[in-house]
């Protein structure tokens, strides 16, 4: 079961660093890249007040960016892997 998904450009440091994160605690995440598995129009449809990547979803809500996911990982870290 997928529960995160990362919304996210290649080579931008916070959204590759948010994948190692979720890959280090053995998370499931489903990635999609801007301009490669959505369309920038459908990105700004799905979050219309977000300008910057990544941008993470838990079952289907948004937590934010990469600091929100630690926050986030840190608040629920007895239902998360070793963290």
């Amino acid at each position: 079961m997928v529960m995160f998904e990362i919304y996210g450009r290649e080579d931008y440091p916070y959204c590759e660093m948010a994948k190692e994160v979720l890959n280090s605690r053995r998370l499931k995440f489903k990635y999609y890249e801007l301009k490669k598995d959505i369309l920038v129009e459908d990105f700004r449809n799905k979050f219309p007040d977000q300008r910057t990547v990544p941008v993470i979803t838990v079952r289907g809500v948004k937590i934010g960016g990469y600091n929100e996911l630690i926050e986030y990982l840190e608040e629920t870290s007895g239902g998360f892997g070793d963290g």
